[in-house]
């Protein structure tokens, strides 16, 4: 695998990134399911398509879980249901819970990428036109 393919894998899920983050207010946890379809339709080889849109899902929704985590917690702390659990202990069952649920979100992403891959797959174009140089 030469490096230029290697930036183009780490660019494409970047974009799987992004693309989480602006559809997920859209689509809510479907996006990582589109995301992930996007991500298999652009890189032809399938474990890296499926370790794209996984990769891109997580880091999008732990990004987005970790942005929320101080409010949640906050909400948390204050309901009368964990008043008798310590402080610290109620914050590290949120933060494996915000773990978690980024996980198993993000396996929506792998099954998107492995859809997408499977069956939608892209014409073959020279390289020459894929450069835009004509003969």
């Amino acid at each position: 695998m030469s490096s230029n393919e290697n930036v183009r894998i780490l660019a494409i899920t970047l974009a799987v990134v992004f693309l989480n983050l602006g559809l997920f207010f859209i689509l809510f946890y479907f996006a990582a399911l589109v995301a992930g379809l996007v991500a298999g339709y652009l890189i032809q080889a399938r474990g890296k398509a499926i370790l794209s849109g996984f990769i891109g899902s997580i880091g999008a929704y732990l990004g987005l879980f970790i942005w929320q985590s101080e409010s949640l917690i906050a909400y948390i702390m204050t309901t009368e249901l964990v008043n008798e659990i310590p402080p610290d202990m109620v914050m590290s069952l949120v933060w494996v819970a915000m773990i978690m649920a980024a996980a198993l979100v993000s396996i929506l992403g792998a099954i998107g990428a492995f859809i997408s891959n499977k069956f939608f797959v892209r014409p073959e174009v020279p390289m020459y036109q894929q450069s835009g140089v004509l003969e």
